[in-house]
């Protein structure tokens, strides 16, 4: 792929996160919010793979990283919400802390697996745009 395409997938997946996320909890940032989260993502193309990848596969020896594609649901119950507040944009950081909504959904939940798959399939993204 190239790195425009790379891009462009990741902003669809992480668009589509966001739409979940919003849907779950309207009455969360995101979900109150998602118009103008939806439209930043579509205007800022870069900002977000290299925010993500900033905080997710290079943070911690990419450890967060290892736990996403794992879709290991301790991890979202147990994170460490500090990891995503620090110099991070408000849209990354209450995507990416799912910590009270993880909580809220149901074990079987088909939206957790949605959510888990979303988040893998971003991590892998931007691995292989960092590559380039």
């Amino acid at each position: 792929m190239s790195e425009k395409e790379l891009v462009n997938t990741f902003n669809e997946n992480l668009t589509n996160l966001c739409k979940i996320i919003s849907k779950i909890d309207p009455n969360s940032i995101i979900g109150t919010n998602i118009n103008a989260i939806t439209n930043s993502i579509n205007q800022d193309n870069k900002t977000y793979i290299l925010e993500f990848s900033n905080k997710v596969l290079i943070a911690e020896n990419g450890v967060y990283a290892t736990e996403l594609k794992k879709g290991n649901d301790n991890f979202f119950i147990n994170m460490d919400e500090k990891v995503y507040t620090k110099e991070t944009t408000i849209d990354i950081s209450s995507i990416l802390n799912l910590k009270k909504l993880w909580i809220k959904m149901d074990k079987n939940d088909k939206n957790k697996r949605i959510i888990k798959k979303l988040l893998k399939n971003m991590v892998i993204i931007a691995e292989n745009y960092l590559l380039l």
